[in-house]
């Protein structure tokens, strides 16, 4: 019967280690990083996909926010190249190019993230 329980706690065990293994890697997704511009100018992206939910209601923080004209939208579908070369990994998320070729990544295009905009 001990054995049992030992298996049971060896099963529960992996299963908290994978939970807060992944519940890490959610929040350091989350959180705002530097990536390569790659071909895109100065200026602030907001990164989109026709098959994310967020993405519509992230478009219309960004618009309320930017105006029409503050930003730029690219697709996943339409420019997936702008994607790979900035090794953007998430949507909706706000993209800030710089000079030199820097930019930072915003995931989520959350309120939050959009105040950080007001202090580039």
């Amino acid at each position: 019967m001990s054995e049992v329980w030992i298996r049971v706690g060896l099963v529960a065990g992996a299963l908290a280690i994978a939970a807060v293994a992944a519940m890490v890697w959610r929040a350091r997704s989350r959180r705002s990083r530097d990536v390569p511009a790659g071909a895109l100018s100065t200026g602030v992206y907001l990164l989109t996909s026709s098959s994310c939910p967020t993405c519509v209601p992230a478009r219309q923080r960004v618009v309320d926010a930017l105006g029409e004209d503050g930003f730029v939208e690219l697709s996943w579908e339409e420019d997936p190249e702008a994607f790979q070369d900035s090794g953007v990994d998430i949507v909706p998320a706000l993209l800030v190019v710089g000079g030199e070729g820097r930019a930072r990544l915003y995931p989520g295009a959350t309120a939050r993230s959009l105040s950080s905009l007001s202090s580039l």
